[in-house]
């Protein structure tokens, strides 16, 4: 095994030579442009008029010589008297200005009315509605749906099936090829405990490297990121990368390129186009043979879905933890150097188990935030919401304590509390990773960093330029946006 050579350094430097991409629609600069040059003449033909009726601007020149408005005009003390033909004219010019910001503003919120249209969009927050809608019946409406269930679930993730050039059972409407998937997703997730264990002393041993090299401080979200993606491609591609630091720029790079296309894909004002080259480019990196391959054989059709699962729970696990009892640590820890499904479920003397820790997890950041269904009905079309956050949150059902990390309700879920719990979504579309695989590799993951933290010694979490994490993120649930804590950092002492 290779060794690996400081890795934050020279991402570092890696990102420091190279340029963020920024989210900025066409319609957008094109609208901003438009608006700011109508606005600008209406107030200069204003401006013009207001200071020559009063005396104030003596041009020196013709009023149809626009552009020296701006620079040759000389103060008055008495009243100019405007002839009629710059009076017309002053008038003529603010209508036209006028009349085309009008113009301007209708096909602004046309365009917009209509986008809306296309994309419209209802949150269903009742649990039970939630798991109809997943299934796309759309009873709860009171309505007929005209599409299949495959179709249903197919539409509203186009933009993700373009965006990463993939074709699995989320984007299918093929009935049998999605069915294949599902099975052949279950059969490389359905790993022996021996594999577990391979598996977990591989990530041990790969984050061992990042802590050994990490020059004082590393971001954690990276570190996180890289172990996620290293485990999926362990796990389900059967692919032991070596700790080689080429490796992990590719990891590192790979796992930018899908939170940047998954934000893409969401925004519906930006286009797809060409998107897919980076990730495409470093796949060849990684599987030099799979220019040629077709959407299907594409490696993200399981690697997105295991990494997306992964890494921002483990993420806030580890911050959950670290605040929390520390024997939680120990739960995770122990877990980790053995994972078995035996010591999965096994209780501590807390009375916890690293999977009351990561249900817990799972329930307070759900890695999937909505799910999105189109109906169609015989009048129009529209793309509905279950709020899978909204439903793990609600007071209603989880008492006041709902957006506190709270590991002991799980000793005694009411029913409408199972029927609520839907991080990996509901039947007949559950994801095959929900009974073992996504819960173990997310409490690999956990225990792993935590393992290493406290090899290390104390450490502490600051953001990028030094400052002290807020207070305010120790006392309340933390964010669970994609990007949140790109700025967190783990400092050793």
């Amino acid at each position: 095994m290779s060794s690996i050579v400081p890795v934050y350094p020279i991402l570092r430097v890696k990102q420091s030579l190279s340029l963020r991409q920024t989210r900025i629609s066409p319609t957008r600069i094109a609208g901003v442009f438009l608006a700011s040059t109508m606005i600008y003449g209406i107030a200069f033909t204003l401006f013009t008029h207001v200071n020559r009726a009063f005396g104030h601007l003596q041009p020196r020149q013709p009023v149809s010589s626009s552009v020296s408005f701006l620079f040759t005009f000389t103060t008055q003390p008495q009243l100019q008297t405007l002839d009629t033909s710059t009076y017309k004219m002053s008038l003529y010019t603010l209508s036209v200005y006028i009349i085309l910001l009008l113009l301007a503003i209708i096909a602004f919120y046309s365009i917009k009315a209509k986008y809306r249209a296309t994309t419209h969009e209802t949150r269903i927050t009742n649990p039970k509605h939630c798991r109809q809608l997943i299934a796309g019946d759309s009873q709860f409406l009171n309505k007929r749906n005209l599409l299949s269930p495959l179709e249903s679930r197919e539409i509203p993730n186009r933009r993700i099936k373009t965006a990463f050039d993939i074709d699995n059972a989320l984007t299918t409407t093929d009935k049998a090829y999605a069915h294949e998937f599902v099975h052949k997703s279950r059969a490389l997730m359905n790993l022996k405990a021996r594999e577990w264990h391979i598996t977990a002393q591989r990530i041990h041993e790969t984050a061992r490297e990042w802590f050994s090299h990490a020059l004082g401080e590393m971001p954690i979200s990276k570190l996180v990121q890289s172990l996620s993606l290293r485990l999926v491609f362990l796990a389900l591609l059967d692919m032991d990368l070596d700790t080689d630091v080429w490796y992990e720029i590719d990891l590192l790079d790979l796992a930018e390129e899908i939170n940047r296309l998954w934000m893409i894909a969401k925004d519906h004002e930006i286009p797809l186009a060409g998107q897919s080259a980076g990730v495409r480019e470093i796949l060849l990196s990684l599987f030099p043979y799979c220019d040629s391959w077709s959407a299907k054989e594409n490696p993200l059709n399981l690697v997105l879905p295991g990494f997306e699962t992964t890494w921002r729970v483990a993420l806030r696990m580890i911050l959950e933890i670290r605040r929390g009892d520390p024997s939680w640590v120990d739960t995770m820890v122990r877990f980790a150097r053995r994972p078995t499904m035996g010591r999965f479920k096994e209780k501590a003397e807390s009375g916890l188990s690293p999977e009351d820790l990561v249900l817990e997890a799972l329930r307070l950041y759900p890695p999937t935030k909505r799910i999105y269904r189109t109906f169609q009905w015989e009048d129009e079309q529209v793309t509905c919401a279950a709020d899978i956050e909204s439903c793990h949150l609600s007071e209603d059902v989880w008492g006041r304590s709902a957006q506190r990390y709270d590991p002991f309700r799980w000793a005694n879920l009411t029913r409408e509390q199972r029927e609520a719990f839907m991080p990996f979504g509901a039947p007949p579309f559950e994801c095959p990773a929900k009974p073992t695989f996504g819960p173990k590799m997310i409490a690999i993951i956990v225990g792993v960093v935590l393992t290493e933290m406290g090899d290390i010694g104390q450490w502490r979490l600051l953001y990028r330029d030094g400052g002290e994490v807020n207070k305010d993120i120790f006392g309340r649930r933390f964010l669970n946006d994609r990007t949140a804590y790109d700025d967190l950092m783990i400092v050793l002492r």
